[in-house]
This record gives C-alpha cells, structure tokens and sequence, in this order.
C-alpha cells in the first residue's frame, strides 16, 4: 500500500513540476517579448519626439490635467 502511494505521490510531483516549469518559461518568454516592444515602442518615441520639450504633452502636469477636467461637460470630452 505504501508504494502505491509512493509512485503515485511522485507521478503527481512530476507532473506539477512539468506544469510548473512549462508555466515560468512562458512567463521567461513573454517577459522577453515585453523588453522588445519596450524597446521598439522607446526607439519610435525617441525618433518623433528626439528632444525632451517635444514630449511635454505626454507627461502633463497637474495643474493641466485640472484644468482639462474642469472644461469636460459630458463623457465626450474625455477623448479631445
């Protein structure tokens, strides 16, 4: 009875471990996936906008985002 028990406690063991380890390399690959759209999407950014003033709107302050939403009457005005 308590080989039985063994062998399929490691059968069980096994098989988690094969999950496990398949699970962390998808997870190893779509974080190699996310680093080359960073780069690709950080190297697009720096070639439309090469200087830091030309990407003052991507970075609002504030005071500026108060002020858009003070100006926003319907749901509509989110997307201007």
């Amino acid at each position: 009875m308590s080989n039985v028990f063994d062998s399929l406690l490691e059968a069980v063991v096994k098989i988690i471990s094969e999950k496990k380890n398949k699970r962390l390399d998808e997870l190893d690959q779509q974080l190699v996936n996310f680093k080359c759209w960073y780069l690709s999407f950080d190297k697009q950014v720096k070639k439309t906008y090469p200087t830091e003033e030309d990407t003052s709107f991507l970075d609002p302050t504030k005071a500026e985002l108060v002020n858009k939403l003070s100006t926003i009457i319907d749901a509509t005005g989110l997307f201007a």
